[in-house]
């Protein structure tokens, strides 16, 4: 594992602002462009992907970056940040899709700032699962050589574990990568709503 470069500046607040897209599930909304912000990378993770398609042939090859970054007041943002390296058939990248954000406010945006040194393409639209646990971003096409912008899922998590990354067009590509989880507290609510539904039933 590699570790990831994220350039920070700015700054903004924690709540969900009317400057992004909040997106409820069964929702799409266009990607505005707005700055990250300020706050601290507390996970990172850099991979090589490849794509394969229905076949078996390779149809891309690329590097994800993706990171869990806190804002003011411990709330989370999921970044994530890709390239098309070219491999094999040397497909061009059209989505990538995140999970698992069912249960959490969401908003979307992205930094075309923070993606240096190779040509930049801007996601247009961004949509999220009717059970709310997928969050895709679709472009028109991020081509060989290219690195699409700084994409950012804004939370009300204040915890993460491992999440996944697809990566899709012609082929497929999963990537591990980081995603929100409940507070104990709320954990602890579901665990005991659980427990008394089970008692009812012995019950009945």
């Amino acid at each position: 594992m590699k570790k990831a470069i994220f350039i920070l500046a700015g700054v903004a607040s924690a709540a969900l602002s009317m400057a992004q897209a909040p997106l409820a599930p069964g929702g799409n909304s266009l990607v505005p462009a707005v700055a990250l912000g300020p706050g601290m990378i507390i996970a990172n993770r850099v991979d090589n992907f490849v794509g394969l398609d229905f076949f078996g042939n390779i149809a891309f090859t690329g590097k994800m970056e993706s990171a869990v970054f806190q804002r003011p007041g411990g709330f989370l943002s999921f970044l994530y940040r890709f390239e098309n390296t070219g491999g094999g058939l040397a497909d061009p990248i059209n989505r990538i899709a995140a999970t698992d954000f069912a249960g959490f406010a969401t908003a979307v945006r992205q930094d075309p700032a923070l993606a240096l040194g190779l040509p930049t393409v801007n996601a247009i639209t961004a949509d999220r699962s009717a059970n709310g646990r997928r969050v895709g971003f679709d472009f028109v096409a991020v081509n060989p050589g290219a690195k699409s912008s700084l994409l950012i899922i804004d939370t009300n998590a204040r915890f993460f574990r491992p999440g996944q990354v697809s990566i899709l067009n012609g082929g497929t590509a999963n990537v591990q990568a980081y995603a929100p989880v409940p507070e104990p507290a709320t954990m602890l609510a579901l665990g005991a709503g659980v427990a008394a539904l089970a008692r009812r039933r012995k019950k009945a």
